[in-house]
């Protein structure tokens, strides 16, 4: 069963250290005043900062499993 906007909201804020602010115009989550997600305004997805191109592949592969 997918999240919901909010759900996922809840999830990223429970983290210690986050925060919300924006970023580039929209609601985002930051950790420590760094960008770490939003959630997508056109499409039901996250956006996610991931630390490297192979970090990105690396969670492509294993959500696509």
């Amino acid at each position: 069963m997918p999240l919901t906007k909010s759900e996922a909201r809840k999830i990223a804020l429970s983290f210690d250290g986050t925060s919300e602010g924006p970023y580039f115009g929209k609601p985002a989550i930051f950790v420590n005043e760094e960008y770490l997600t939003r959630i997508h305004d056109k499409e039901e997805a996250v956006v996610l900062r991931t630390g490297s191109m192979e970090m990105r592949e690396v969670m492509l592969e294993a959500f696509l499993r």
